[in-house]
């Protein structure tokens, strides 16, 4: 198959009754690079269609993680900014699967490096995107320039001196210096894609995230910095001595709270984070069985109640309902009690917060 061929057999594939073999044999000439479309073929293909787009994206191709680290970020290409798609969890799991792989297979002990500067190029083109009102219809997956292997070394304490080469899709290519330091990811700190300074806030299991609902008027907000930067939130402020800051502040009534950054040299950026302060809340685990659409705006839940235990608790209610024997133990340290199936229709407010644990993003 020569490349024109190749290139026109995977523009004129039909994901919904194409050859799979076909697909293959054309990728293998020209690559999955980010105009041929692989996200639309795998939201659309069958699994033995999907399975060919996936083998194609987990080589070494320079365009294959910059496309995969959009996918996994932003779902699927019929979605939009406002309204993403998301991927039904079984293409969660392989498009994470794939990105390791490719990374890895490209890039070594600089795989996490690699992602994470892919991340931080698709979110710029996202956001030049939004800005300039283009036209979204899954354009997001080809990024104009995107990151082919890096040229340096790491120092210590995790950081990353050196460059990296800029690949077109068209072939050009150029080297942009870059140093890059490890918080809870890879940041570039000076050089290319650097958003001085650089700072951002603590997002993990512990800490507060975008849409928290806390019981206490304050909050305690934790972040990673360059030392020398100032960190301010309302009033308050902080100079960074080490690689982390940490302030407690009021929540607003509002719920939008505003971080703003000032480097040494004077740059300066801001992030916000939406926090909510709900002193009265009711606690119940449950599980949603549908979502019945109504006549008001706001939809109703329909939930199957039951009791949740951890730790000796768990053991403590399995042995009394006979699930285990006296002696035995709860393997996974926790236990759900669901003696019946009785469900309760719950409204949803406007301003309800869902948060949802993804687990093939950790």
């Amino acid at each position: 198959m020569t490349q024109q061929e190749a290139y026109q057999a995977v523009f004129e594939f039909d994901p919904a009754s194409g050859d799979p073999a076909v697909l293959a044999a054309a990728l293998e000439v020209t690559g999955p690079r980010p105009a041929l479309g692989l996200p639309a073929i795998i939201e659309d293909g069958p699994r033995r269609v999907r399975e060919v787009a996936f083998a194609a994206l987990s080589t070494d191709s320079p365009w294959a993680v910059g496309m995969l680290v959009a996918m996994r970020d932003y779902g699927m290409p019929s979605g939009s900014f406002e309204n993403p798609r998301v991927w039904p969890s079984e293409i969660r799991f392989q498009i994470a699967e794939t990105l390791r792989e490719s990374a890895s297979t490209q890039y070594g002990d600089l795989a996490d490096l690699m992602v994470g500067l892919n991340l931080r190029l698709v979110r710029q083109e996202v956001e030049r995107c939004v800005a300039e009102g283009c036209d979204w219809g899954g354009g997001w997956y080809a990024v104009p320039d995107t990151l082919a292997r890096p040229s340096g070394e790491l120092m210590a304490p995790n950081r990353f001196e050196g460059s990296v080469m800029l690949l077109s899709d068209t072939g050009a290519g150029d080297v942009a210096p870059v140093t890059a330091r490890w918080f809870e990811e890879w940041v570039p700190v000076d050089g290319f894609l650097s958003d001085p300074p650089a700072f951002g806030l603590l997002r993990g299991p512990s800490a507060p995230f975008d849409g928290s609902i806390v019981p206490e008027p304050t909050v305690r907000l934790v972040g990673w910095a360059e030392p020398g930067t100032t960190i301010r939130i309302g009033d308050q402020s902080t100079l960074v001595a080490a690689d982390w800051w940490e302030l407690e502040v009021e929540v607003p009534n509002g719920g939008v709270i505003e971080i703003n950054g000032e480097s040494a040299g004077g740059a300066s950026r801001s992030e916000q984070v939406r926090i909510l302060h709900l002193p009265r809340m009711e606690r119940r685990f449950g599980f949603v069985t549908s979502v019945e659409k109504t006549t008001r705006r706001e939809p109703e839940l329909e939930v199957d109640f039951a009791d949740f235990f951890a730790g000796d608790a768990a053991t403590t209610a399995a042995r009394f309902d006979g699930v285990i024997g006296a002696g035995e133990f709860i393997e996974n340290d926790f236990y759900i009690r669901n003696e019946n199936s009785d469900s309760e229709i719950i409204p949803t407010a406007p301003d309800a917060v869902v948060r949802l644990l993804d687990s093939t993003r950790g």
